[in-house]
């Protein structure tokens, strides 16, 4: 399955956030703004597909 984008509403630090899932992704930033809650919803997302 792939998908071409991705949206958060809602999680964490993101109000609302649109990714184009193409090509290569890399997170930026300074400490403490997020960058790791995105790996963090994207394994919530996977365990969520496999339970159901």
């Amino acid at each position: 399955m792939c998908f071409a984008n991705l949206k958060i509403l809602n999680f964490r630090d993101f109000e609302t956030v649109n990714i184009p899932l193409t090509g290569n992704i890399v997170l930026l930033g300074e400490n403490l703004v997020g960058k790791s809650n995105l790996p963090l919803a994207i394994r919530l997302f996977n365990l969520m597909i496999d339970r159901y």
